[in-house]
């Protein structure tokens, strides 16, 4: 799969763990002033800047592929405070995919489910501090192909709440927001990293991924420097 052709399977990793509400159950997922941490906006489209980075191994080094696209989200039914959305791609205004975005809740867990992988994006009630699995739902042994490359994305990844702040928008309308993890770990060979923002009303607003494998272990060198296979991505809402 080229570099470009695993944009799509990448960002569909990204696009999983996220918070949802609903309606029903107002305080499962209240954390100040009774705050209901939604999914995404279920009144408007939203859109992310998507910027990733394919890592290839290649003849005499490693092959980069990097690309930026836009990511608009919408509610398939804006009338549904926990059911499907849709979401599309487009680069320089062409179409790269679309595909469904579904959320459920199991024991004040939200599990999130696209390209069928689900993961646990959070717990309820929570403050910071709060840890979980966010693999109960997730084959630990899946393996991505990245590239023609074969990536284990789910090593030792542990989710947390890590803090709960005021987050600048856009248009610079300060929002209460809350910063989760849900993986954090690195060796000389493997990094798995995943971090997400998300504000009160309006849902993700930030995600950044990296789940990158090398056999380089000098310790001096970046990541950006010694990768060999993976992929990095990351989206901010616009």
């Amino acid at each position: 799969m080229s570099g470009r052709g695993f944009l799509a399977a990448a960002a569909s990793l990204c696009l999983l763990a996220v918070i949802g509400g609903c309606e029903d159950e107002p305080d499962e997922f209240a954390l100040v002033g009774g705050t209901d941490w939604a999914l995404l906006p279920f009144d408007r489209e939203v859109s992310f800047a998507v910027d990733s980075v394919v890592y290839d191994p290649a003849v005499g080094g490693t092959d980069r592929d990097s690309s930026r696209s836009l990511w608009r989200v919408s509610p398939r039914d804006s009338s549904e405070m926990e059911g499907v959305h849709e979401y599309a791609a487009t680069r320089d205004g062409r179409r790269l995919g679309g595909g469904v975005w579904s959320w459920t809740r199991v024991q004040r867990q939200t599990v999130h489910t696209l390209d069928g992988i689900s993961l646990v994006g959070i717990i309820a009630p929570f403050s910071p501090g709060t840890v979980w699995d966010p693999l109960v739902y997730a084959d630990p042994s899946t393996v991505l192909d990245v590239a023609g490359e074969p990536v284990v994305p789910f090593k030792r990844w542990a989710g947390r709440i890590d803090s709960v702040g005021t987050y600048v928008m856009p248009d610079d309308t300060p929002i209460e927001a809350v910063w989760v993890t849900l993986a954090d770990d690195e060796n000389l060979l493997e990094l798995r990293e995943f971090y997400e923002i998300y504000g009160a009303g309006e849902g993700l607003l930030e995600r950044h991924v990296r789940i990158l494998d090398t056999q380089n272990t000098n310790s001096q060198l970046s990541w950006a420097e010694k990768a060999e296979r993976g992929f990095e991505v990351h989206l901010k809402r616009l």
